[in-house]
């Protein structure tokens, strides 16, 4: 727990690629996040560690820690108990930024290396943290000579992501429509483009996104403009484009994680423990649009007592952790959230950009569970976007891009009217209000909800380790 004493350096050894399958899918790329300040890593359980004996072995933990190993699996006959064979792809850089914990590696050198596997099939219950088979002879090192005419990739040419990391909503005297039409927009400042990024640490290849923010006395509204290809699935969430959106309520409530509270990184809860409450996050507009039609209003539901949107999905949640996550449930919740949709090439497989256009009271009666805005104030704030061409069968729970280079909030401040009023064109419904309507009837219960920030699985699955260490 104090970390590896002195008297045992020159006993350490680089523990690298340890990784348990639990909470990932055949034939992906978990790549590696080298930023993440810990060898420990929360997605696909793929860690980074060093140690000097089993006894003393923990996840990189130095000032340049991270996750440096991507990989992917699969078996030749995934049918259970079939005979056949696992397949693993893995790879690191060959010099990293955390060098008191990873071997550093250049062309020409030999290195003492060595590679263990647990059998699923080892005992009844699965493997045992001892019962693992080793290379040599489970006694001596494999010398592992890199060729010297392999270049080695200095750590300055890692790509870095660069963001905004501040926003201003302007104040309106006429709100926009609410319409997936953003015609209405175009003279709003103080918005901002920028790139978005995975949890993995990979850059959305589709392009920049385009956020901006506007209230008026009572309401905030956002504008999302995010460049995809269409799909639309009316049975399927992970066929279409999921957004959602993040707010700090507590007062150590983390970007990464979720709010982050480490009482419950590794178990699910059935309420927010009392000790969680200072990690608590607003996850606001988390819409996934199956049961959905474009260039519709969808309105607020605030006298529902709880946040699940039973007509468009579009819930008003909360959490302190991706485990620990739910739909607002106080005693005076209610879906705070409004919002309509549209994409400029509709057709399937379609280049165009997403747009989304959403809306909130500034102040709700679910005091607990949404943060409450006042003009004048700045809160930090987030976007997530779930991408459905992120692989052949749609988006995957842990898949999303998300502003802040996936690791910080962006500052959003509700600016003041004053004599420099930004203006939103009028419209023939500007006077509408978004009242629940009398025909609205819920059509379908949510399903494969998206998680805001670290999770692997569809719901809220804990992830486990091979070791039987803490994660």
């Amino acid at each position: 727990e104090e970390g590896i004493p002195p008297e045992c350096d020159d006993y350490l050894v680089d523990l690298g690629a340890h990784w348990e399958l639990r909470t990932t899918q055949q034939n992906v790329e978990y790549p590696m996040n080298a930023t993440t300040g810990t060898g420990n890593d929360l997605i696909a359980n793929n860690d980074d560690e060093y140690g000097a004996t089993p006894f003393c072995r923990p996840d990189d933990d130095d000032a340049n820690a991270g996750n440096e190993w991507s990989g992917a699996w699969s078996h030749s006959n995934p049918i259970e108990g079939e005979p056949g064979y696992y397949r693993f792809e893995l790879s690191r850089t060959l010099l990293t930024a955390s060098t008191a914990t990873d071997t550093q590696m250049e062309a020409g050198n030999t290195y003492d290396f060595g590679i263990a596997y647990w059998d699923p099939y080892e005992t009844e219950f699965g493997w045992t943290a001892a019962g693992h088979y080793l290379t040599g002879c489970s006694a001596d090192w494999i010398s592992l000579t890199l060729a010297a005419d392999v270049e080695s990739p200095p750590v300055e040419d890692v790509v870095t992501c660069t963001a905004p990391d501040a926003m201003t909503c302007k104040f309106v005297e006429t709100r926009p429509t609410l319409d997936g039409s953003l015609d209405d927009w175009s003279a709003v400042e103080g918005g901002i483009v920028t790139e978005i990024q995975s949890i993995f640490g990979l850059t959305y290849a589709m392009g920049d996104a385009t956020f901006k923010c506007v209230h008026d006395t009572g309401r905030v509204y956002l504008a999302l403009e995010i460049p995809g290809n269409y799909r639309f699935n009316p049975d399927d969430n992970r066929h279409c484009a999921s957004i959602g959106t993040m707010m700090k309520i507590g007062s150590k409530a983390g970007f990464i994680n979720m709010g982050g509270c480490p009482d419950v990184l590794e178990d699910g809860c059935d309420a927010v423990p009392p000790e969680c409450q200072d990690y608590l996050v607003d996850l606001g507009a988390h819409w996934e649009l199956r049961g959905t039609e474009m260039g519709v209003d969808y309105p607020i539901r605030p006298f529902t007592l709880t946040g699940n949107d039973e007509v468009a999905n579009n819930d008003d949640e909360y959490g302190v952790t991706p485990f620990c996550r739910f739909d607002d449930d106080d005693e005076d919740a209610g879906n705070e959230w409004s919002g309509a949709w549209s994409h400029s090439n509709p057709v399937e497989g379609g280049e165009g950009v997403y747009r989304f256009e959403l809306s909130r009271l500034l102040s709700t009666d679910s005091t607990f569970s949404d943060k409450q805005m006042v003009v004048g104030e700045t809160y930090q704030f987030g976007i997530a976007y779930w991408d459905p061409y992120e692989t052949a069968d749609g988006w995957t729970a842990a898949g999303h891009f998300v502003t802040g280079c996936s690791a910080e909030w962006i500052d959003l401040t509700i600016e003041a009217a004053s004599g420099d009023v930004a203006t939103v064109e009028p419209t023939e419904d500007a006077g509408a209000t978004d009242e629940p309507t009398e025909d609205a009837v819920a059509t379908d219960e949510p399903t494969d909800e998206p998680d805001i920030t670290d999770e692997p699985t569809d719901e809220p699955d804990v992830p486990s380790e091979p070791t039987e260490a803490p994660v």
